[in-house]
């Protein structure tokens, strides 16, 4: 009984340190998402907002990716930081994408200000109602090819319902944002991008 016992400890203990020195393992943004979010310095897209009526510009001033790590996990996640500036309040916003081991999530998320917010999930979690890809789509009565798509079924702010279309090489072409309880609806559409 003694012997085994210490035999149970002592491999117990091996795996443990042979755990420990595992090399980290690194994640990437796939390539294949890249053209759904990553665009030259100067990219501008011009938006018409419907809580405003009227267009506004969104120019990319800068991005760059780097490797994180996070409390109690070894491994490196790949993060995209951009910093755009939204014309019309002539200020500055940041947003990040996160590609990682945990449940697999790939998610994008950019926030302009209070009332203007874009999310693409590459991958389906339980925190979203309904993703889909759609080879050819269209939108704000324009073709667009290979299209996500994907819908919040949790509150963003005051709203209950957010659908975001996202075209490759593009971006962001449409967000529509119901709140329910006031019947106060928000749409943001592309106009046009300029590269």
């Amino acid at each position: 009984m003694k012997k085994s016992l210490s035999f149970i400890i002592t491999s117990f203990l091996l795996l443990m340190f042979v755990q420990s020195c595992r090399e980290p393992e690194t994640y990437r943004i796939p390539e294949e998402y890249k053209p759904y979010i990553m665009f030259d310095k100067g990219t501008r897209w011009v938006y018409y907002d419907s809580l405003n009526n009227k267009n506004d510009t969104i120019e990319l001033v800068s991005q760059n990716t780097d490797l994180e790590q996070y409390t109690e996990d070894p491994n490196f996640y790949e993060v995209l930081l951009q910093h755009f500036l939204f014309a019309s309040e002539d200020t500055f916003f940041s947003s990040s994408v996160f590609y990682g081991s945990r449940g697999l999530y790939s998610e994008y998320s950019i926030d302009f200000n209070e009332y203007w917010r874009g999310v693409l999930l590459f991958e389906n979690t339980n925190y979203y109602y309904e993703t889909a890809f759609f080879p050819s789509k269209n939108i704000n009565d324009s073709l667009y090819n290979n299209v996500f798509f994907c819908e919040l079924d949790y509150p963003v702010g005051n709203s209950d319902t957010v659908r975001f279309w996202w075209a490759k090489n593009v971006g962001m072409v449409r967000s529509e944002i119901f709140n329910l309880s006031n019947n106060n609806n928000h749409l943001i559409k592309l106009v046009k991008t300029i590269q």
